[in-house]
């Protein structure tokens, strides 16, 4: 394997009234004008910084480590045998790993990542399963990763804490589903995921199906037990559920952009998204991320929901996770359009966003901005 460094410069701006440790708002720029990084996912680390996944124009995968106050520390990309990388970051014990696909056969493959040593390197080959589309936590000791198998369709599959593979489940039987994926994706920009609530004991991943991108409900075994259909080619785009069986829903339906900040789960039943009664999002850009993230202020639980704007601009909604009420809202950018990729709660019960920015209209840029508690709390 042949690793290349990249070398970024951070540059942070409006940081001057506050402590660099509280907020920043940094853009990495890459001296090689012809390299442009679609950032995918972060994640903080041990010692308070933050991992950040991207790859690059030509599909090889980057990583880049920043510091607790958003500093460039180091960055490295993934020999080309390696392309395409996923979200969601998993930490097990010191270090950190995502999934992606070799270029040879697109075959799922673990990737572990040394904070330390800044290495990173294929651990595991997961042979027979291909096109991975979706990793994430089962419980904290276990994993659930979505495969889109050649002509088999949707897989999921549970890997355990070692990253063996405990068991997968086949959906449907699609004939040339790689390529109906592929003319999907040419024209949508659909969220891939997968996730878990009740204590492991209800799964759901979203992904194309027959009657096209629906979200599926399935027991700790990966047997189905319910479905969200899309209505007229929509399709759910991102979901946060809570221990009390409510969830929030991102979704497209009938061509509109909508938002369910508080539902009732009804993961035996099959129903159509165009059920979910959520409200209008008429500025939200619906071929872009909608992504939910549950977060706590001053002891009370709220739902925050982002979205990039049809402006490009950052939307962010807080709603009351008790009453499912709207509490404040608030607009992230400036002059240079902004594209949201993740949105995570740090440690100290601040926030960070996870962008792209496009600066003077041609240089494509990773954006990382934190927003702390107290700016948060000022919000209500």
């Amino acid at each position: 394997m042949i690793f290349i460094l990249v070398v970024f410069t951070s540059c942070q701006k409006d940081t001057e009234a506050f402590l660099p440790t509280e907020k920043f708002n940094s853009i990495f720029d890459n001296p090689s004008e012809a390299v442009a990084y679609n950032p995918l996912d972060l994640i903080q680390t041990q010692d308070g910084g933050y991992l950040i996944l991207a790859s690059s124009n030509s599909q090889q995968i980057f990583v880049l480590k920043a510091s607790s106050r958003g500093e460039f520390l180091w960055s490295k990309t993934m020999s080309s045998a390696y392309i395409q990388p996923i979200g969601n970051w998993i930490r097990n014990q010191e270090n950190y790993y995502f999934v992606a696909q070799t270029i040879s056969d697109r075959t799922a493959v673990l990737v572990e990542v040394d904070d330390l040593e800044q290495t990173l390197k294929p651990i595991r080959e997961y042979t027979g399963y291909r096109r991975p589309l979706a990793f994430d936590y089962l419980n904290p000791n276990s994993y659930l990763l979505l495969t889109n198998n050649d002509t088999i369709g949707a897989v999921l599959s549970k890997i355990q804490e070692g990253f063996a593979m405990e068991w997968a489940r086949a959906f449907d039987k699609i004939t040339d589903t790689n390529a109906k994926l592929d003319n999907y994706l040419i024209s949508n920009t659909p969220q891939f995921f997968v996730g878990a609530y009740n204590n492991g004991a209800t799964l759901y991943f979203n992904t194309l199906r027959p009657e096209g991108f629906t979200f599926t409900f399935t027991d700790d075994q990966g047997i189905e037990t319910g479905r969200i259909a899309p209505a007229n080619q929509g399709s759910i785009n991102s979901i946060a559920t809570t221990s009390n069986g409510q969830g929030a829903f991102n979704y497209v339906a009938n061509g509109q952009s909508l938002f369910s900040p508080q539902l009732t789960l009804r993961n035996n039943d099959s129903i159509f998204s165009s059920e979910l009664n959520g409200e209008l999002q008429p500025d939200r850009m619906s071929n872009k991320p909608a992504l939910v993230l549950p977060i706590e202020l001053s002891t009370t639980p709220y739902t925050l929901n982002a979205y990039t704007t049809v402006d490009g601009r950052i939307k962010l909604s807080l709603y009351s996770a008790n009453s499912g009420e709207l509490s404040a809202i608030e607009y992230i950018g400036d002059n240079d359009p902004l594209e949201l990729a993740a949105i995570k709660a740090t440690e100290d019960q601040g926030i960070v966003i996870l962008s792209k920015t496009t600066i003077a209209g041609v240089r494509q840029r990773i954006n990382l901005l934190k927003i702390p508690k107290e700016e948060l709390v000022n919000l209500l």
